[in-house]
């Protein structure tokens, strides 16, 4: 016995190729939030004639296999963060060997 299709996935949290839960319907699978990937590596879940898909329905979890896009958005942000601290470091020098020379003056 066939049924209609397979329980909805619209509300799983996970990014769909389709709405579509009819029989022999694929539906790819993915995540929205960065770095995060479907667990299990399952990427794709097909509509069985049981009514049930082709493998549990999984979760979104971080993964630290990141796609090209991600890690260059990775290694910019951690570029950014390393440039910001050299500068601040640089301005608390200049800041601090200013002030020296300056109570140095005073003093004399």
């Amino acid at each position: 016995m066939t049924t209609l299709g397979c329980p909805s996935l619209k509300d799983t949290g996970l990014e769909l190729s389709t709405l579509n839960t009819t029989v022999n319907t694929t539906v790819k699978l993915g995540c929205s939030k960065f770095g995060n990937r479907p667990t299990d590596s399952i990427v794709e879940l097909t509509c069985l004639s049981t009514g049930n898909w082709s493998h549990s329905i999984p979760t979104c979890e971080w993964s630290w296999d990141l796609n090209t896009n991600e890690k260059v958005i990775f290694a910019t942000a951690v570029a950014a963060g390393a440039f910001i601290i050299v500068i601040l470091v640089a301005i608390l020098v200049a800041y601090f060997c200013c002030y020296k020379k300056k109570l140095n003056n005073n003093e004399e």
